[in-house]
């Protein structure tokens, strides 16, 4: 049953590139644009017909934030109708900087140290 599933799957994924649209159902169109959060992390946006009028719907998980040394910045969609998204820190206030300053720092003191080492030998 495993190998059966596992042979069987690989046809329910398409591959896709950020900023190019897919079109496996008829009637609506997915683009994804980079969501700058991990490495091939996305947004998308589908593009469909309600009632003969076009609609856009947004989705997204995690954003990440600009600047960062080796993840891309997100690429903001254009404009939608409507915004689905993930919301888990969407209360909080993040000052750019500060949380990435301070947990190396912390991590680093709360390391036991013994003779030199962190491990204790030397």
């Amino acid at each position: 049953m495993r190998r059966t599933f596992r042979k069987k799957t690989p046809r329910f994924f398409l591959g896709a590139t950020y900023g190019s649209a897919v079109k496996e159902v008829p009637g609506v169109r997915v683009t994804f644009t980079d969501a700058g959060h991990i490495l091939g992390s996305a947004s998308a946006v589908l593009d469909c017909v309600d009632d003969g009028k076009p609609k856009r719907l947004g989705f997204n998980g995690d954003i990440g934030l600009a600047g960062l040394p080796i993840i891309r910045d997100p690429e903001p969609p254009a404009a939608v109708n409507a915004v689905i998204m993930e919301g888990t820190y969407g209360n909080r206030d993040h000052p750019f900087g500060t949380v990435r300053a301070i947990a190396p720092c912390a991590t680093a003191n709360a390391i036991p140290v013994s003779n030199g080492s962190p491990h204790g030998k030397r």
